[in-house]
């Protein structure tokens, strides 16, 4: 397999080790994405797919005392382009010469720091939709430069991102509740899959609207939500009981992401 460190000539040795870095954060947070940028996308596009999954995963896995820092110093990178941080490192240098949009990474972090100052609750679906669009949308919407589109694109990617971002929180649904985040809607669960299946319908014209080097990966993406929809569908979620003895569940097990 061509290593696109070797085919893009990158000649920085810390450089160089952060991209790899990112390649085994990637490798080890999302196993299916990673496999699918191996897979369906040109070798000169892996390193900065890696970069930027990597550093999705590692701002999640932030402590909470620790996330302000951590942004502010995300922010600081990007603008100058200068960091020492092993991992963001090659996060700042793909936003920097792929010319991804702050605005876009802003919103990211902003809805993230949000989520750890007040544990979210959500009566509808539509009232999920907020931090849906900002913590899965909006990354989304970063990796669309890197697929190259031809025409505008970003509300239809913003869409698939807001429907992985909602299998995500499934997916850790019994670990949120511990925590005392309760993201999934009081709405059924049925409700909820026919809502994001429509974002899926609407979302899945992205795949026309990109380089041809790109559409295979984005069409397993949109097959990928699909299939991890039909079997949330079958899944039974607890709500918090209401004298605190936390109910026994079915895992979604995420396998679509």
């Amino acid at each position: 397999m061509v290593n696109s460190l070797d085919l893009a000539g990158v000649p920085d040795p810390a450089l160089r080790a952060s991209f790899e870095l990112c390649d085994r954060v990637h490798a080890a947070a999302d196993p299916e994405t990673h496999h699918l940028v191996r897979t369906y996308l040109p070798p000169s596009k892996h390193r900065y797919f890696h970069a930027l999954h990597a550093y999705f995963a590692a701002t999640e896995d932030i402590a909470d005392d620790c996330f302000t820092d951590w942004a502010a110093e995300t922010v600081v990178e990007v603008e100058t382009g200068r960091g020492e941080h092993p991992l963001r490192q090659a996060f700042a240098h793909t936003v920097r010469t792929r010319r991804l949009d702050v605005a876009v990474l802003g919103e990211f972090l902003e809805t993230i720091r949000r989520d750890r100052e007040t544990p979210l609750r959500c009566a509808t679906f539509d009232d999920l939709r907020g931090f849906l669009r900002g913590a899965g949308g909006a990354p989304a919407r970063l990796t669309l430069t890197l697929l190259e589109p031809v025409r505008p694109a970003e509300h239809e990617m913003s869409l698939l991102g807001e429907v992985f971002r909602l299998l995500d929180v499934c997916r850790d649904h019994g670990h949120d509740l511990r925590t005392g985040r309760h993201y999934l809607p009081d709405e059924p669960i049925d409700a909820v899959v026919r809502q994001a299946g429509l974002l899926v319908d609407q979302g899945a014209g992205v795949v026309d609207l990109v380089h041809p080097s790109s559409r295979r990966f984005l069409a397993m993406a949109v097959e990928g939500a699909r299939r991890g929809l039909d079997e949330l569908a079958a899944v039974v979620f607890p709500h918090p009981p209401a004298d605190g003895v936390r109910a026994p569940h079915r895992t979604f097990s995420g396998t679509s992401r």
